[in-house]
């Protein structure tokens, strides 16, 4: 090779190192600094979430990779509600690989769960900056991306829903992959693009999936309509990743479907709206004055977001599909339009209460990209691109009235109101003097200034409300569960042996609010069982049923002690139903019916055998809750034979045996459990599969052009360029000569 190319390579390939170092090590000293400023309480186990965040989001999660494994997962949980499949559970972080790598350390403790929760604000962070590079933008609109998004009001304000911070922390990367930068012709391109589908589905609450659905379909076609013409590269790359994903998630997917087939096709959503509630966009959100949950109701963004976003003045080929993402959130996801009750009726839409919520996400990441859009025109000389003095100054002035009239008729405090606005009269009146053409500022200086002043728009409104994201950990502990979850774990030992062990009865005559108290699911932490426990498992006819019957005036405590029994059965006629003086005298003297004699002959979670000695045919009442997997059979000294398992009173497993002895076995395996591994491997091959191929060297084509082009014949630059920095540069060049901008 000549000197000359030697020279030219050697200089390009150290070109793109310090382009990528230039991002990597400061985004790293942002991601460690907020590491450890602002969420050190999680790491070091002082602070916690709050709430949701107790109940069965972490004990579920640390029940299910202890007891269990990723390929021979634990399939009935025996600790809460009188035990359930796991796969019924669909917060439990089963499968998810952050969950189960962090696991592998330590165990799934909250102190561990916080921490999980903290690195998925840093998945976050370096998600927007991988998203603005793959659109061309520079260095510092990433780094300002990544500062903003950091304080998106999701991982504050819905800390105590680890699945909707899993969404703020994903939705980068889901967006991302629906970028026309992403290299689908690279060999990683689908396998990375299907564990991003996989990690998503099993770990992401489902309504912000859905969102994604709909925003991501708009994000992708307006690069279409920019470029004239759909990618079929791009769409065969997401489709084959969709289908990598989809497959690898069957495991979780395919039995909770199976276990839902009950569940009602549609929620009412109870999103209000109110603009009041648009001053939660730069203040603090506690007030109970304003409507919805606490956790709900935040819009939260940086303050430098909304000035910037004012700025904006190229509509570069990123802002388009910000501007379509956005245009989707608003309106499919805001509640108050007159359309909102045929919304409801879209596929997918009727899955969520909070369907404003799970909009929120993609419209909140929408400004942040069209502020980083905008951020490239504030560094460049001040003759580029640069507004009139009267149109600066009504732009700043608008944002600040605004602003004022929300804070002023809203319920904030005092203190919360004074750093927006001191962060807009700096930020503003620096692109006011900058509009008169006479402050000159580094480009450097202002990409620095733009992220400090982020950070403390940001620091400020995170530590002005700390309820929702930030409590005292051991104190929190001890209120929920009586002790600390570390004493709970060092008691835990195995329940094995002969006989179920009962379980904890709930008090006397207690209420729904009661049966579903955190308190239960300390069960999970040391091993015991609880008839009540706060859970996930809405929409479940067995879940119902039992609900309803322990909150019966008349057969709730009677129901409730034959609960809290060690395993056991009623042995009735068959066609018969029991009454309330059967189950207490079988749960208080073991006089269990006269038609049978039971007694128990083996039990591990999800696995019963009893010995049954039958006078007659009868019908055995288990004190077991029946769901969808539970098969059994009756054995005798010439063999076994299958026995129907089916619902009987408040839908508790029901099993009728001939007249003899027997032994009898009943096993939990979750439907279509085999089904879905066939699936998972099929994923997993085809992922590999396509990388493979992807892999291959290619000869290349004589005939093929060596860029897209345009219907003009010339090079479709937007294609190489999709951030748009050449039509800004060309924008620059052209007002330095004097010529117009477009």
């Amino acid at each position: 090779m000549p000197r000359a190319s030697w020279r030219s390579a050697i200089e390009g390939l150290s070109g793109r190192i310090t382009v990528r170092f230039s991002l990597v090590g400061p985004l790293a000293v942002l991601v460690i600094a907020m590491q450890v400023t602002v969420f050190w309480g999680y790491w070091s186990g002082s602070k916690t979430p709050p709430w949701d965040f107790y109940g069965g989001y972490g004990s579920n999660a640390f029940a299910w990779w202890t007891d269990g494994s990723f390929f021979h997962p634990q399939e009935w949980m025996p600790y809460t509600f009188s035990g359930f499949p796991s796969s019924l559970d669909w917060q439990n972080s089963s499968w998810y690989l952050p969950v189960g790598i962090a696991s592998l350390f330590r165990p799934y403790d909250l102190q561990c769960a916080a921490a999980v929760s903290a690195l998925h604000v840093a998945l976050g962070g370096v998600g927007i900056a991988v998203l603005a590079r793959l659109w061309r933008l520079p260095n510092a609109s990433a780094l300002f991306a990544a500062a903003a998004w950091s304080f998106a009001s999701g991982f504050y304000a819905n800390a105590e829903h680890v699945d909707i911070v899993r969404g703020y922390g994903w939705a980068p990367w889901i967006l991302a992959l629906l970028s026309p930068g992403w290299r689908w012709r690279r060999p990683w391109a689908v396998p990375v693009g299907a564990l991003i589908v996989w990690q998503c589905v099993v770990g992401v609450y489902p309504g912000i999936l859905v969102a994604a659905v709909y925003c991501g379909l708009g994000w992708m076609a307006a690069g279409w309509i920019h470029e004239r013409r759909i990618d079929r590269v791009q769409v065969s790359g997401i489709v084959a990743a969709g289908l990598g994903g989809l497959l690898l998630a069957a495991p979780k997917l395919l039995p909770a479907a199976l276990n839902h087939s009950q569940l009602p096709s549609h929620s009412a959503n109870t999103s209000v709206l109110t603009w009041r509630l648009f001053g939660t966009a730069f203040f603090n959100y506690a007030s109970p004055s304003l409507p919805n949950d606490i956790s709900m109701r935040s819009f939260f963004l940086p303050i430098t977001v909304f000035v910037l976003v004012l700025f904006l003045r190229s509509v570069v080929p990123l802002a388009r599909a910000a501007l379509a993402a956005l245009g989707i959130a608003v309106v499919l996801g805001l509640p108050w339009w007159p359309w909102n009750g045929v919304v409801s009726s879209l596929p997918g839409l009727g899955l969520s209460r909070f369907r404003m919520s799970d909009f929120k996400v993609f419209l909140l990441l929408a400004l942040v990209l069209l502020a980083a859009c905008a951020l490239p025109e504030l560094v460049n000389p001040p003759q580029v691109n640069r507004p009139s003095p009267r149109s600066a100054a009504l732009r700043v002035s608008a944002l600040t009235v605004i602003a004022a009239a929300l804070a002023f008729s809203g319920p904030y405090s005092g203190a919360a109101r004074v750093v927006p606005f001191l962060i807009v009269l700096v930020l503003g009146g620096f692109l006011i003097a900058r509009s008169f053409g006479r402050v000159v500022p580094s480009r450097r200086g202002v990409a620095v200034g733009a992220i400090l002043l982020t950070l403390a728009s940001g620091l400020q409104w995170a530590f002005t409300e700390t309820l929702p994201w930030r409590v005292d950990r051991a104190v929190a502990e001890k209120a929920t569960y009586g002790a600390t979850v570390d004493s709970l774990i060092k008691e835990r030992s195995t329940r094995t042996g002969a006989q179920r062990p009962g379980r904890q009865a709930a008090p006397p005559a207690a209420g729904a609010n009661v049966l579903q108290s955190q308190s239960f699911n300390r069960g999970a932490y040391s091993a015991t069982s609880y008839v009540g426990g706060y859970v996930n498992l809405k929409g479940s006819p067995t879940a119902d049923h039992l609900l309803a019957g322990l909150t019966d005036p008349v057969w709730g405590q009677p129901l409730n002690s034959f609960l809290a029994a060690p395993g056991t059965a009623l042995a009735t006629a068959p066609g018969a139903h029991v009454t309330p003086t059967d189950l207490t005298a079988c749960s208080a003297t073991a006089q269990c019916g006269a038609r049978a004699t039971v007694i128990p002959a083996g039990y591990t979670p999800g696995h019963l055998s009893y010995r049954v000695s039958a006078n007659e045919e009868a019908t055995l009442l288990l004190n077991e809750p029946d769901y969808a997997g539970w098969q059994g059979s009756i054995c005798a000294a010439d063999g076994c034979r299958a026995r129907s398992v089916v619902s009987g009173d408040f839908d508790l497993v029901q099993v009728t045996v001939p007249a003899g002895t027997w032994t009898l076995h009943l096993n939990y395996g979750a439907p279509g459990r085999e089904a879905a591994w066939v699936l998972f491997w099929l994923g997993l091959l085809f992922s590999v599969g396509v990388a493979a191929v992807a892999g291959r060297p290619r000869q290349p084509s004589v005939t093929s052009a060596p860029m897209s082009m345009t219907e003009k014949g010339r090079p479709d630059e937007s294609r190489r360029d999709p951030g748009g920095r050449r039509q800004m540069a060309g924008q620059a060049a052209r007002s330095q000569s004097g010529e117009p901008a477009d």
